[in-house]
């Protein structure tokens, strides 16, 4: 829970997510209801040759233009656009006695991509790679958890196994304590040669020397705990020892392991970073459908339809006009470099969007049939490992007694007692092994978090239990 809360990396990859929805409401702009608005005053003078103002009367002269103008444009995703505008012109003449004059207009425009930015494939083309992009920054925060989950568990297994091996060390060096102990009374009885009692004095030392290496592995898996946790670096201090155990492997794990084919079926499922990459695949496939769309002559069918109502001076009386047209508008750069690149480009994305996944794919495949590998062989190292330790503790007692009659050395009892420690050592290294072994299958198969969206769960049988296909 800790790593959840105060991981950096959890906490970037969170920020990416909201980024990407940024960049989605940004290219769903595109398809927003625009609105406009203008007002506006001018004056206008006009010199009039006498010939001119005698035809034009009193229309002539100085004018006062006030305009008012409000527009609506929308564009489909189906690449149409639509633009009604309404517009009204109050023009005086202050030169004169003329009464003022009013234009009111209406004017509707439509236009029809016909080859370029035609269809949803084009015009939707970056909302769509948006939404993908979103999605897949969505599942790669879930991938970001699961790795630093993956980061945490493995630096607390370290540090339960360092943990343990302290204490093997200083049990140890309690063990060569004693036996330098009796070792001197056996001399000062002379039941001993001296020889044997330094062999024994440097036993201890060799002892106490590794409890202090013990002492310092600890150190730095707790440092390295803390900094998997996201933790502040001032939390060793208070951070409690590792109290879980080592998980135990079941007698019958061997025989009930899923099949390899069966656990890169349930990855290739479950891998978030897989499913992120593919959906970047599509993402790079709707903008390369986008520009090769894109890379045709722009040719627009463009339609309107207005009124347009005038009131006073030039004109007798109130005069309506409606007004009909079409067009055919034809854009075409030569030799059109920049469509040519858009393409270029996009076609370069895909095709390595296309390879990353497959690349992924072939990857995951290999570091799963890697990972069950893995747990096999470390389950069976535990089992053994516990075996030898098993013996070499008879082997000591054994090389005790001998010892005690007579019959054996104190080298012969140190090196036995030096294999168990050995042994010992072993049987933890062993243990923590299959332990992140575990850890490691559930995240290659991608079961090692749970839950939907961003809504990430982990539960204890998520670390410490084989997958299920």
């Amino acid at each position: 829970q800790a790593t959840l809360e105060n991981l950096p990396a959890i906490r970037v990859s969170r920020w990416q997510v909201e980024a990407g929805r940024g960049r989605l409401e940004e290219a769903q702009g595109r398809f927003d209801w625009t609105v406009g608005a203008l007002a506006g005053y001018s004056d206008q003078r006009q010199d009039v040759p006498p010939a001119a103002d005698q035809v034009a009367g009193d229309s002539l002269g100085d004018l006062g233009v006030t305009d008012y103008k409000a527009s609506v444009t929308k564009e489909f995703r189906s690449g149409i656009s639509v633009g009604p505008e309404v517009e009204w012109t109050h023009t005086r003449y202050r030169t004169t006695d003329a009464d003022p004059t009013d234009r009111a207009s209406l004017k509707l425009t439509v236009t029809i991509p016909l080859l370029q930015g035609r269809g949803r494939t084009a015009a939707a083309a970056d909302e769509a790679a948006a939404e993908f992009e979103w999605q897949a920054n969505r599942l790669d925060l879930r991938h970001t958890i699961a790795t630093s989950i993956r980061q945490a568990a493995a630096a607390y297994w370290e540090c339960r196994l360092a943990q343990e091996q302290r204490v093997i060390q200083r049990e140890s060096e309690t063990a060569a304590d004693l036996l330098l102990q009796r070792m001197r009374k056996m001399s000062e009885a002379d039941q001993t040669a001296p020889a044997d009692l330094n062999q024994v004095v440097a036993n201890l030392a060799d002892r106490q020397a590794a409890s202090f290496e013990a002492e310092q592995r600890l150190v730095a898996a707790r440092v390295a705990l803390v900094l998997a946790m996201g933790s502040a670096s001032d939390a060793i201090v208070s951070l409690p020892p590792a109290a879980a155990p080592f998980p135990a492997a079941a007698p019958d794990l061997l025989s009930n392991l899923p099949r390899s084919p069966d656990l890169v079926a349930l990855a290739v499922r479950r891998r978030d970073d897989l499913k992120s990459s593919r959906l970047r695949e599509e993402a790079a496939l709707a903008l390369q459908r986008a520009a090769r769309v894109n890379a045709n002559p722009q040719v627009d069918l463009v339609l309107g339809g207005g009124y347009v109502q005038d009131d006073g001076p030039p004109y007798e009386a109130e005069t309506e006009t409606y007004v009909a047209d079409a067009m055919l508008r034809y854009v075409q750069p030569l030799p059109n470099h920049a469509g040519r690149g858009r393409l270029r480009q996009a076609d370069a994305a895909y095709q390595k969007a296309l390879l990353q996944t497959q690349d992924l794919q072939r990857t995951l495949g290999a570091n799963v049939a890697s990972a069950l590998s893995a747990l096999q062989l470390s389950a069976q190292a535990v089992e053994k490992a516990r075996d030898a330790v098993v013996s070499y503790e008879k082997a000591v007692a054994s090389e005790e007694q001998k010892l005690k009659m007579g019959l054996g050395t104190v080298l012969d009892v140190m090196t036995m007692t030096d294999r168990l420690r050995s042994a010992r050592l072993a049987e933890v290294a062993g243990r923590q092994g299959y332990a992140a072994s575990l850890v490691n299958l559930r995240f290659e198969t991608g079961t090692l978090v749970s839950g939907q969206d961003e809504q990430v769960e982990v539960s204890e049988k998520d670390v410490l239990t084989t997958p299920s296909p």
